[in-house]
């Protein structure tokens, strides 16, 4: 059974693309046929920070929410995210489960351009999940 899940992962520090890059190595290790786009760059949409950097990843994913979530959760902590990050527009960063068990779960982010700029590479040639929109 695939258990496709696809996460959208930003940081506008200045080691944005570092932070990016190791936390995509990281869910390489934790999904089958791992596939993550292209690390580039967005206006932060609040008007509050630096410009992104941002990836989006998708993959097969055994386990459940919880784990997942939680390992976002504690990376984001280890790499400096705090609670007043997003008010202050300094994000460490932000990792986004958007896609989980192939059901939208984050429509919000799924709609948004930076999210969509990922996802639409990753799903050029062929599609993530055929009952999801491209």
């Amino acid at each position: 059974m695939n258990l496709h899940t696809v996460i959208c992962i930003g940081s506008n520090v200045e080691s944005k693309q570092l932070n990016v890059a190791e936390i995509v190595a990281q869910l390489a290790t934790m999904f089958k046929h791992f596939r993550a786009s292209d690390i580039y760059e967005n206006a932060d949409d609040s008007g509050l920070g630096n410009p992104y950097a941002n990836a989006v990843c998708c993959g097969d994913y055994d386990g459940d929410f919880d784990s997942l979530a939680a390992f976002a959760a504690q990376r984001e902590a280890m790499y400096g995210r705090t609670p007043h990050s997003k008010t202050s527009g300094v994000m460490p960063l932000d990792i986004d489960i958007v896609v989980f068990h192939d059901c939208i779960i984050n429509r919000t982010q799924f709609d948004k351009d930076y999210f969509r700029q990922g996802y639409t590479q990753l799903s050029a040639s062929t599609p993530l999940c055929p009952s999801m929109p491209k």
